[in-house]
C-alpha cells in the first residue's frame, strides 16, 4: 500500500511539474507576442499605402517652386532643409521672384518614392527648357502627423 502511494505521489508530482512547465511556456509565448506587438507599434514603418501623403508634399513643394510660393515652401520643409535654405526662410518675399525666374518652364517628375525606415525618399527629375536635366532626392519625415521635406541630395 505504501508502495502504491509512493507511485501515485510521483505521478502527481510529475503531472504538477508538467503543468508548471506548460504555464512557463505559455507565459514566454505571451511575452514574445507582447514584445512583437510593441515593436510593430513603436518602430514606425511606412507602407506602400502610406505614400500618398508624402507624395502630395513633394508635389506641393514642386508646384510651389515653379510658382514662387515661398510661404508654402517654408511650411513644407523642416530640419536640415530649413537650415540649408535660410534665405528662403528669412526673406521669403525676395526669394519668390528668384524661384519664378529659375523654374520658369521647368518640368518635374517624381521618378520614385519609397519608404526608408521611418521616412520616405523621393527621387525627382527636373527637365529644363534648355533640355538639360538633373535629379534630386528628397528625404521626408513625419512629425506630429505632418510630412515634411527634411533633406535633399543632388
Amino acid at each position: 500500500m505504501v508502495e502504491n502511494m509512493k507511485v501515485a505521489m510521483m505521478k502527481k508530482s510529475e503531472f504538477g511539474l508538467l503543468q508548471v512547465h506548460t504555464i512557463i511556456q505559455i507565459r514566454i509565448l505571451v511575452l514574445l507576442l507582447l514584445m512583437l506587438t510593441v515593436w510593430a507599434v513603436v518602430i514606425p514603418r511606412v507602407s506602400a499605402q502610406d505614400l500618398t501623403a508624402p507624395a502630395q508634399v513633394v508635389n506641393d513643394y514642386l508646384n510651389s517652386l515653379v510658382h514662387g510660393d515661398t510661404k508654402r515652401l517654408v511650411e513644407l520643409i523642416d530640419g536640415r532643409m530649413k537650415q540649408n535654405n535660410r534665405q528662403l526662410v528669412l526673406s521669403p518675399e525676395a526669394y519668390s521672384q528668384f524661384l519664378k525666374t529659375n523654374y520658369a518652364g521647368v518640368q518635374t517628375t517624381i521618378e520614385e518614392i519609397v519608404a526608408e525606415g521611418a521616412g520616405v525618399r523621393a527621387r525627382v527629375r527636373f527637365e529644363y527648357p534648355s533640355h538639360d536635366s538633373s535629379t534630386i532626392e528628397f528625404f521626408l519625415t513625419e512629425s506630429n502627423g505632418m510630412w515634411k521635406i527634411t533633406d535633399e541630395v543632388y
